[in-house]
C-alpha cells in the first residue's frame, strides 16, 4: 500500500495556492461582468432612452494614460474594437464610431500607422430589442495597447428600463460623441 499523505507544510501551501487561485478567478470574472477596471481599460454602458423597442445607449471606455485601443479599422497594426450581440433579443444595432487619432510607429525601414482612441471615448449605440426584453449582453473585443498589447473581451449587461425612460445626462453625452 502506498502512503499518499502530504507533509503539513506542503498541504498548507497547496491549500493557500488553491484559495488564491479561486480569489483571482472570482475577481476577474466579476470585473468582466460589471466592466470594472481590468487590464488598463474601464468599460461601462449607460442607457439614454427607451422608445418602443429602440434603446439608445452609450458605451464608455476609460483608457489608462499611456495606453490606447484601436478603432474598428485599426490601420497597419492592432486589433479592431468589435461590438456584438449573440442573442436573438437584439434584432438590429448600430454603433457610431467617433473620429479616431492616428499614431505613427517606425519599425526598421517601415512606417506603420494605427487608428486609435485614448483617454475617454464614448460609442453611441442604437439597438432594437425584442418586446419585453429587460437585459441584453453586449460582447466587446479589443486590445489595450501601451508598451505591449493585451487582447481582451468583456461582456457588458445592458439593463433595459421601462418604455419611455429618458436620462438627459446620457442623451447629452450621446449627442456630444455623435458630433465627434
Amino acid at each position: 500500500m502506498c502512503d499518499m499523505r502530504l507533509p503539513m507544510g506542503t498541504f498548507m501551501r497547496l491549500a493557500a495556492l488553491q484559495f488564491f487561485f479561486i480569489l483571482c478567478c472570482a475577481s476577474a470574472a466579476h470585473a468582466v461582468d460589471d466592466g470594472k477596471y481590468l487590464n488598463h481599460v474601464n468599460t461601462r454602458v449607460d442607457v439614454g432612452s427607451v422608445s418602443g423597442n429602440v434603446v439608445h445607449a452609450a458605451v464608455t471606455f476609460d483608457v489608462e494614460s499611456g495606453w490606447h485601443i484601436c478603432a474598428k479599422e485599426p490601420g497597419d497594426t492592432g486589433m479592431p474594437t468589435v461590438f456584438s450581440f449573440e442573442s436573438e433579443e437584439v434584432k438590429e444595432y448600430t454603433v457610431h464610431w467617433p473620429k479616431h487619432s492616428e499614431i505613427v510607429d517606425k519599425a526598421a525601414d517601415k512606417t506603420l500607422k494605427s487608428n486609435v482612441y485614448s483617454g475617454t471615448v464614448v460609442f453611441p449605440m442604437k439597438l432594437e430589442v425584442a418586446e419585453d426584453v429587460r437585459h441584453v449582453k453586449l460582447n466587446v473585443s479589443f486590445a489595450a495597447c501601451g508598451p505591449s498589447c493585451v487582447p481582451q473581451s468583456r461582456v457588458l449587461t445592458i439593463n433595459v428600463p421601462e418604455q419611455g425612460f429618458e436620462n438627459s445626462a446620457v442623451l447629452d453625452l450621446i449627442d456630444e460623441w455623435k458630433d465627434r
